[in-house]
């Protein structure tokens, strides 16, 4: 903590820190005008260093007793007040681009202009091991060719979503992630619209590229609250999404893009999947009457009989067939899913989605389960080694189940796990 430390200006301006550390080592960095450059002491001489010295705008002034504070407001006060604000964004690589701007004025103009652009390349700068020189002569270029260097497309419209990119903390995660996603042409043009694009969007995309184009994406973000709080609101979505292509495809109806895309807002979302669980479930009902009925024909007369029954039963194949079992076992109260008749049943029961899931437990990428007690629910695990995670947890008409419900789920899970 630099309360702990002695922070000073120097008689020229510069900024010399002293960090206790057990002994004492020094730093100082030139002011603005002197190019910011970085020393460090060694052999009671000050060797200049290329490294970037770290966060430089972003200090906690909590951190710093009032003649530091002093001292650091005075150095800091030396860079023109709106190249602190176009810099104050970014928490890697800020001091590497102050520095090169202080070094390169010329740059300035650019900096003000596109500082996302500039944040980038010095960025790239650090992985690629350019020298100051030639990122300088890079940033003189036009934007269009700087982009192309950073990511093989020559795009105005890479240059504009550039600018409208609404960093979070400017970390480096931050830069790695547009580094990938700002080479899909997808992703530029599915942006071109937008006013401001939030990092969040683009971590929603990465890990969900169906909702390029969304009109959900653009119209469920919300900008005031947390990055958490949207990747939970979208994690959720996805699930949504998730179970509305499966019933699409156990439905045999042929993907249609327009028809996800087109979809407005969360309810709309909701709306759909409550209209396809239906049609599903009903169609799974004739399905397994249709299958009770002929239980009595001979098995040579039962393909002719199939045959004839206007795709009723097109999983014929699957019914009979066993699911892999689960390590967790059964209890008296919770009841692994065992075939997919027993799935089709409890999916019609419970009157959600649950009866399209049986490509995914028969490749053993999860266990469906039904809780009996304290609440009836339908309960999706999965275990990947050693960990055991409760994807779904589901009253009838998804509703969400009780408090008790889930300290019972976790119970269960809980002793488990202590048996193993």
């Amino acid at each position: 903590m630099l309360d702990q430390n002695r922070v000073e200006l120097g008689d020229s301006g510069e900024l010399v820190v002293t960090l206790r550390s057990g002994y004492d080592t020094q730093f100082k960095i030139t002011n603005w005008s002197d190019g910011l450059q970085f020393f460090t002491v060694e052999e009671d001489r000050w060797l200049l260093e290329e490294e970037d010295a770290g966060i430089f705008l972003a200090s906690d002034e909590d951190n710093y007793g009032s003649e530091q504070r002093d001292a650091v407001e005075l150095f800091v006060n030396e860079i023109p007040l709106p190249i602190r604000q176009a810099v104050s964004c970014f928490s890697y690589k800020q001091f590497s681009l102050l520095r090169l701007v202080a070094q390169y004025p010329k740059l300035e103009a650019i900096l003000l202009r596109s500082p996302n652009l500039c944040w980038l390349v010095i960025c790239f700068a650090g992985y690629a091991n350019w020298s100051a020189s030639k990122v300088a002569k890079i940033l003189q270029l036009k934007r269009a060719n700087i982009v192309e260097i950073l990511f093989g497309i020559k795009s105005k419209r890479l240059v504009k979503l550039v600018n409208k990119i609404k960093l979070i903390n400017g970390s480096e995660g931050e830069y790695l992630l547009l580094l990938k996603m700002l080479k899909d042409t997808r992703v530029i043009n599915a942006f071109n619209h937008w006013k401001s694009v939030s990092m969040i969007a683009l971590r929603i995309i990465h890990k969900r590229p169906y909702f390029i184009n969304s009109k959900l994406l653009l119209n469920e973000i919300i900008a005031d609250k947390s990055i958490q709080h949207n990747l939970i609101r979208f994690a959720n979505f996805s699930e949504t999404y998730d179970d509305l292509h499966r019933l699409h495809r156990a439905l045999d109806k042929t993907f249609e893009p327009k028809v996800w895309l087109a979809i407005k807002d969360s309810q709309k979302l909701t709306q759909l999947h409550d209209k396809w669980v239906t049609r599903f479930n009903n169609s799974e009902r004739g399905r397994l009457a249709a299958l009770e009925a002929m239980r009595d024909i001979p098995p040579f007369l039962r393909r002719n009989a199939i045959d004839n029954t206007e795709n009723l039963l097109i999983n014929d194949e699957l019914l009979e067939v066993d699911f892999p079992i689960c390590p967790i076992g059964n209890l008296p109260t919770f009841i692994q899913i065992k075939n997919c008749t027993e799935l089709s049943e409890e999916g019609i029961f419970m009157n959600h989605c649950v009866g399209s899931y049986s490509r995914i437990l028969l490749e053993e990428r999860s266990y469906i389960y039904k809780l009996l007690s304290p609440e009836r629910a339908t309960v999706e695990v999965k275990i990947r080694g050693e960990k055991i995670s409760v994807t779904q947890f589901k009253l009838a008409n998804n509703k969400k189940p009780s408090p008790e419900s889930y300290a019972c789920l976790r119970q269960i899970i809980t002793d488990f796990q202590s048996r193993n």
